[in-house]
């Protein structure tokens, strides 16, 4: 069976293979025999089952309409007047009926060898009828390993843009493209995947991505990129029973519409009950309930604790090991250190132990990013109101006689270029000594008590701090004498009004009640952006009440969300703003002074943590 010279020009390169796998039944020969074949698609490296199977007839493959439809991106619907079927793939149309060898393409009639047939409510294609009517060359071949099986050639496609819209009959979602190709999709509960395969020699992006729509049944869609280098569109689906998926040219684009008679079905019930609580836990003080849900993959159970705004006897707080950074301790360890009720993990930390991101503690700056990426960060005022954002260190040092310098970092080390960098006891006693840097030593009366500019160690006053430049800020430093006063102005980009407490976390998850991830922007890896896994998050309500989450799977094996079914947990919760938190195995929940999550035999020492406290005065 040879390809067209028009359709192989079309279509470029690349192949998307489709394995078979011989049944094993008794007379199967080589090509020729009449021999049924149970198929197994690969698209490159992604698998696709083929059920019901396809089948080669007397030499001939025969694919079966459902993987048509689904496999290939191609849409097939029988016309009033059965047996007559339409398909239609971008701006090629063909119609065709069973038991006919004859069809008629977007040119003309098309003369097939083999008629489609019905066999098991299922109608078969010929494989000529997919190349001669729309273009989709397919051939009986081997794969790279030598077995038997059918190709398919597949240029392969990006998504440019994703238009949402509202029509009186139905809610519809469109994917530009930025070409023709085939493409596979699937229905799962509560979601639609659409799986692309990339252009040839292309570089994939791995930019994830998740958007709100504006629309009842259609509520979101995130772009990432699949282990196979595919791009994976998953668009979240409000108990929408009825999805049509189908393909337009003049731009390139896929179309998903759900038709508006389709019904919402009700939620169930929330789950189990609340966990017991330790008997030591003061009357009143906020308590961790427990709902069930699930998803594609098995149950879920769904922690969450709320807390009023303006409750009067508690509020939140974080919380971190007392001493230097890069300390870690169970979070069992850090609500105790605190007095405090309960407590969720907090944010990242890396492999030495310190917080990867800005950390501040009733009113105390404790360190800034050691990375360059604007992160999501959770603000909590002294009066325990909260809010999150996007806001940047933007901390400056003001001198007496010589003006003012920008700070680089706080409690951080050094690494290239032009830094200056503030150190506190939150680093430890001393600093190393180092003769490319300028040191002063400050106290706590905002007074320079000691310049070392020959490389000694230096030791960090109890109250007061050490200031150390490097390139044009060492140079800067140098021009400050003993004596003068040091005085430190640290804030935020945009300001806070408050800078009380913050912890960094991300990516984003919920803007005012609109799903929002762009984990590219924040610069998360992989793992954190596309894997599956416990998962943990605070949210805050469009009233100001604060939502403490954890998701995992129960018992052992594999579980847990995606951060978009994270997200759609949260909404379900009344979440307005939300963000992400560390999660996998430091995801923790602690009641009193009891684990009451499944890491309860193994919890993870962590340098964070979100604490609910008694309110000060609070009674």
């Amino acid at each position: 069976m040879q390809s067209s010279r028009k359709h192989a020009t079309l279509a470029g390169s690349g192949w998307i293979w489709v394995v078979a796998l011989v049944c094993g039944l008794p007379g199967a020969s080589s090509a020729g025999a009449e021999t049924d074949i149970l198929y197994r698609a690969i698209l490159r490296d992604r698998v696709i089952s083929v059920n019901p199977p396809a089948l080669v007839r007397e030499g001939r493959l025969f694919l079966p309409v459902s993987f048509v439809r689904q496999g290939l991106g191609v849409t097939a619907r029988p016309e009033p007047a059965a047996p007559t079927w339409v398909m239609d793939f971008f701006d090629r149309r063909v119609r065709f009926a069973v038991g006919r060898s004859k069809a008629l393409g977007p040119n003309g009639e098309i003369v097939l060898p083999a008629a489609p047939f019905l066999q098991d409510n299922e109608v078969y294609l010929p494989a000529e009828l997919l190349r001669l009517g729309l273009g989709l060359v397919v051939e009986v071949g081997q794969d790279p390993q030598g077995m038997p099986g059918v190709r398919l050639y597949a240029p392969g496609t990006r998504v440019t843009s994703v238009r949402e819209g509202s029509h009186p009959d139905r809610e519809r979602l469109v994917l530009d493209l930025e070409g023709e190709s085939p493409f596979s999709w699937q229905r799962l509960e509560g979601q639609l995947q659409i799986y692309l395969p990339p252009p040839a020699e292309a570089t994939p992006s791995r930019e994830v991505s998740l958007q709100g729509l504006n629309l009842d049944h259609l509520t979101a869609v995130s772009r990432s990129l699949s282990p196979e280098g595919f791009t994976q569109v998953e668009v979240t689906l409000a108990e929408a029973p009825g999805v049509e998926v189908f393909t337009l040219s003049n731009p390139p684009r896929i179309v998903i519409d759900v038709p508006l008679e389709a019904g919402v079905s009700e939620p169930g019930p929330a789950g189990p009950p609340t966990p017991p609580a330790p008997a030591s836990l003061p009357a009143g003080a906020p308590r961790w309930t427990v709902r069930r849900e699930t998803n594609a993959r098995g149950p879920l159970d769904v922690f969450v604790l709320r807390l009023r705004p303006n409750d009067p006897h508690w509020m939140l707080t974080v919380a971190m090991p007392e001493g230097p950074l890069g300390r870690r301790r169970s979070l069992t360890s850090l609500v105790a250190q605190v007095g405090g009720v309960a407590g969720l993990n907090g944010g990242f930390f890396s492999l030495q132990g310190p917080p990867v991101g800005i950390v501040a503690i009733n009113g105390e700056w404790i360190c800034t990013p050691a990375h360059e990426a604007t992160r999501t960060l959770l603000a909590i005022s002294k009066s325990g109101a909260a809010s999150m954002g996007r806001w940047q260190f933007a901390g400056r040092v003001l001198f007496g006689s010589h003006g003012y310098l920008p700070l680089t970092a706080i409690n951080r080390g050094h690494y290239q270029g032009d830094e200056l960098h503030l150190f506190t006891r939150r680093w430890g006693q001393t600093l190393a000594g180092n003769a490319i840097y300028t040191r002063l030593v400050v106290s706590e009366g905002e007074v320079v008590v000691l310049k070392e500019t020959a490389g000694r160690e230096v030791e960090i006053p109890q109250q007061g701090y050490v200031l150390s430049g490097r390139g044009k800020y060492a140079a800067l430093l140098k021009k400050v004498e003993v004596g003068d006063t040091a005085r430190l102005d640290l804030r935020t980009n945009p300001p806070l009004d408050e800078v009380w407490c913050l912890l960094e976390g991300g990516p984003r998850l919920l803007v005012n009640g609109k799903p929002y991830i762009y984990s590219d922007v924040e610069c998360f890896r992989a793992d954190v952006a596309q894997g599956c896994g416990s998962r943990s998050a605070v949210g805050i309500t469009k009233s100001g009440e604060i939502l403490l989450v954890a998701v995992e799977s129960p018992g052992a094996g594999r579980g847990g969300v995606y951060l978009y079914e994270l997200v759609h947990i949260l909404l379900r919760l009344g979440a307005y703003q939300a963000m992400n938190l560390d999660g996998g195995g430091s995801t923790t929940v602690v009641q009193g002074d009891r684990v009451i999550n499944r890491v309860a035999g193994n919890s993870r020492p962590i340098p964070t943590a979100l604490v609910v406290v008694p309110r000060p005065g609070g009674g």
